[in-house]
C-alpha cells in the first residue's frame, strides 16, 4: 500500500504495470500547492523500497486534486555512491533566470547525509550536479535568483545536538563556500 504523498491526494496503490517493491510513499516537507505543469500538476514523493532506502519520484494529476499517478521509474535514485543509502528531503526552486527546477537533496552514505544538488526543466528529465555541501549537511534550500551575483543557499549542518542554520554562497551553483550563521537553535 502506498501512502498519499500529500492531504490533498488520494491513497494509491502500485498499477500491474508498477511491480516496484517500494514500502511506503513518505509525505514531503513541502505542504504547498502541487507544481503546475504542462497540462498537468507535479509532485515530488520520497518512496522507500523494502530495504529501506530512499528515491524521489514524481506523482501527477491533471487537476492536482484526483487522480494522481506515480511515475514508473524514479526522478532521482541511488545511484552515485554518495546516495547509496538513498536520495531524501527534496527542496524544489523555480530558478526563472535558468528555467529550470534546481532540485536540493539530501544524499545519504555510509559517510553521513550530504547536500546534493540536481537540475530538471520538466521533472521527466534530470542531471546530477553532484554533493555541494560535504557530510554531515542536510536541509538544503536555494534562493531562486542570485544576490549581487552569488547563488545563496540555506542549509543545517549536523553537528552534536545543534541545528543552526547557515548560509551559503556559490558563484556557478556548483562551488560553495562563504560559510554564514543565519539563525542559532534554541538552547536545549
Amino acid at each position: 500500500v502506498i501512502r498519499s504523498p500529500l492531504s490533498i491526494c488520494p491513497a494509491q496503490r502500485p498499477g500491474k504495470s508498477e511491480r516496484r517493491q517500494e514500502r511506503v510513499v513518505q509525505e514531503p516537507r513541502h505542504r504547498g500547492d502541487p507544481v503546475p505543469g504542462e497540462g498537468q500538476h507535479e509532485h515530488p514523493v520520497r518512496v522507500e523500497d523494502r530495504r529501506g532506502l530512499s528515491s524521489l519520484w514524481v506523482a501527477r494529476s491533471a487537476d492536482g486534486v484526483s487522480d494522481w499517478q506515480i511515475d514508473g521509474v524514479p526522478l532521482l535514485s541511488g545511484d552515485e555512491p554518495w546516495e547509496e543509502w538513498g536520495c531524501e528531503d527534496p527542496r524544489l526552486t523555480w530558478v526563472p533566470e535558468l528555467g529550470e527546477w534546481l532540485i536540493t537533496y539530501t544524499a545519504y552514505s555510509h559517510v553521513g547525509p550530504a547536500v546534493a544538488l540536481a537540475r530538471t526543466p520538466d521533472f521527466r528529465r534530470v542531471e546530477k550536479l553532484g554533493v555541494i555541501l560535504s557530510p554531515e549537511n542536510k536541509d538544503a534550500a536555494l534562493f531562486p535568483r542570485r544576490f549581487r551575483d552569488a547563488w545563496l543557499m540555506v542549509h543545517r549542518p549536523v553537528s552534536g545536538n545543534t541545528g543552526h542554520m547557515w548560509l551559503a554562497s556559490s558563484p556557478d551553483l556548483v562551488h560553495w563556500g562563504h560559510p554564514t550563521p543565519l539563525l542559532e537553535a534554541r538552547p536545549p
